[in-house]
């Protein structure tokens, strides 16, 4: 730069540093060494700028890049296009981040829950109740065992043949016993709707008008969907009760009256033999609707031990009574409100599973049931954590 473009202020700046006798320092090399041990060789290259008229050297040296490098750079609408795309994947994978964070929970993710001393939970609006009791079983002498025992299996026998009977969605009424007109047993047979996928059986459910059973959004690790079942209403009462013009509690007693005369009249037909002087009658019912669903999840293990949820319909019901007879433990589970109740059967009592969950939805006029198997690995929070996952409270 001449004399002429610098500044008044900026030449006399100059003047007094040339004039205090101090050696240039050319610094140009050094830094040029550093860039180029940094980023390379390749990369820019110095070009010397000759020593300015008055014969100073000047402080800056111009930097170029080398024509090389323009080469390799990206036209602008190429770099747009990047530019755009990688911003849309970003906001992709966070949505589907949320999405897959939303519809399932962790299998780390805790549950804080309460517990507290048992007590009925009821829905206000209805006054429907589940409730537990303890019925233990009578003392018997061991003839009296006997013969239960013997019943027994010839109750199961019956209801087993007489469900071969029947086409899915069908149900039927059957007595059993040696003396069908004095000591009958009765029993309900049904066949359910089988499904071995979880979309078949949740559109199914919904064109049914099924009670509702959420997906659950956490199932233990190792646990996987193996079936679900849709099941027809199963009281004899409200099947042969005449709706027709009737109050509730009118319905209920024609019900009873009903139920009376049909014991009475299929104690007369043909019976078919089960053996032991042991027979059975039965009658298929019309068809009725959908009373409860049921889905089952089983483990990997090689016991392939079963999660199984169940939610019932409790319209025109009072109660759903539990027997808690073999029962170790019985707890009040609360979660952000939720009220569930909780019970651990004792390993050597007669009960089929270990835990049991029972809870009410009461938007939907439905209860559910939520148990394992016995020795089962799961533990109480693993689940509390299912049951929770079906409510829609975090």
């Amino acid at each position: 730069m001449c004399k002429i473009q610098y500044t008044a202020e900026e030449q006399l700046l100059r003047n007094y540093d040339q004039s205090a006798d101090v050696e240039s320092i050319d610094v140009r090399q050094p830094v040029m060494k550093a860039i180029a041990d940094k980023y390379g060789d390749n990369h820019v290259h110095a070009e010397v700028v000759p020593k300015d008229t008055e014969g100073h050297s000047t402080i800056m040296t111009r930097l170029d890049k080398k024509e090389a490098g323009d080469t390799r750079r990206r036209p602008v609408y190429l770099r747009r296009i990047i530019a755009y795309s990688t911003a849309l994947l970003v906001a992709l994978s966070i949505g589907a981040t949320y999405y897959v964070h939303t519809a399932k929970l962790s299998q780390s993710t805790p549950i804080e829950y309460r517990l507290k001393e048992y007590e009925p939970i009821e829905d206000p609006g209805t006054s429907f109740s589940i409730k537990l009791e303890e019925i233990k079983p009578e003392k018997a002498s061991d003839e009296q065992i006997a013969q239960a025992v013997k019943q027994n299996e010839k109750y199961q026998q019956a209801k087993q043949w007489v469900e071969k009977q029947l086409l899915p969605g069908e149900r039927a009424f059957f007595l059993v016993g040696q003396d069908l007109e004095k000591n009958a047993k009765t029993g309900m047979a049904v066949q359910p709707l089988y499904f071995d996928g979880y979309s078949a059986f949740s559109a199914r459910q919904t064109e049914l008008n099924a009670p509702a059973l959420p997906e659950p959004r956490y199932i233990p690790s190792g646990y996987a969907f193996t079936e679900g079942q849709i099941l027809p209403e199963t009281s004899i009462i409200s099947a042969l009760a005449d709706s027709t013009g009737t109050a509730p509690g009118e319905q209920a007693a024609n019900g009873a009256e009903a139920y009376q005369r049909l014991i009475e009249e299929m104690a007369t037909m043909k019976a078919t033999e089960l053996g032991g002087n042991y027979k059975l009658v039965w009658k298929r019912l019309p068809k009725a609707g959908t009373e409860s669903v049921k889905v089952t999840y089983t483990s990997d293990s090689p016991d392939e031990q079963k999660i199984t949820i169940q939610a019932t319909y409790y319209a025109q019901k009072t109660m759903a009574s539990f027997n808690t007879w073999g029962i170790q433990k019985v707890d009040n589970v609360t979660v952000n409100g939720k009220e569930f109740i909780y019970m651990r059967a004792a390993p050597q009592s007669g009960q089929n599973y270990a835990q049991q969950l029972l809870w009410l939805d009461p938007i939907h006029d439905t209860y559910y049931t939520l148990s394992d198997t016995k020795g089962s690995p799961l533990s109480q929070e693993q689940m509390i954590k299912i049951a929770v996952s079906m409510t829609g409270i975090e």
